[in-house]
C-alpha cells in the first residue's frame, strides 16, 4: 500500500503522521509528492506508525 493510499483508507492527515513520527509536515508532503524519497530510518518510522501497512518496498518509484 502506498502512503497516499494508507492516507486516504485511514482518513489521517500528513501533519498528524508528522507528529507521530517526529518529522515535519513539509518531509510528508514532500514524499507523498514523489519529490524526494525518505531516508531508511524515516521509512522505518513511517512502516512501525503504519503498522506495517507501507513497508520499504511501497516508495519504489513507479514507471510511467
Amino acid at each position: 500500500m502506498t502512503l497516499k493510499e494508507w492516507f486516504e483508507k485511514t482518513g489521517t492527515k500528513p501533519a498528524q503522521l508528522a507528529a507521530r513520527i517526529g518529522r515535519s509536515p513539509s518531509t510528508i508532503t514532500r514524499i507523498l509528492r514523489g519529490e524526494t524519497l525518505p531516508s531508511w530510518t524515516t521509512i522505518e518510522l513511517i512502516e512501525k506508525a503504519t503498522d506495517g501497512a507501507v513497508g520499504p518496498n511501497d516508495y519504489r518509484r513507479r514507471a510511467a
